[in-house]
């Protein structure tokens, strides 16, 4: 489940000795995306497609983030939860 992966790689980045800033950040945008997803009914990472991460990030756009923020939440926070569980 979705976010069952969202916990296990927060405890991960702990673990890692990840900085309690980044921590943070995480929370804040990877549980802006799980939420996401759960409205989506996406409820498991393998049920998630490429388009449903593009949709997000067009609605993140119309929300008025700009591109530098968009890039963070899918190649430093989102996505990373992605290819993190896939590995």
């Amino acid at each position: 489940m979705l976010k069952f992966a969202y916990q296990d790689f927060l405890e991960d980045r702990q673990f890692k000795n990840t900085t309690e800033a980044n921590i943070k950040n995480y929370k804040m945008l990877l549980g802006q995306f799980i939420d996401y997803c759960i409205k989506q009914e996406v409820v498991n990472l393998e049920g998630l497609t490429p388009m449903q991460v593009k949709s997000y990030l067009m609605m993140c756009q119309d929300k008025g983030n700009k591109a530098g923020t968009l890039n963070t939440k899918l190649l430093r926070r989102d996505y990373s939860i992605i290819t993190w569980n896939r590995n």
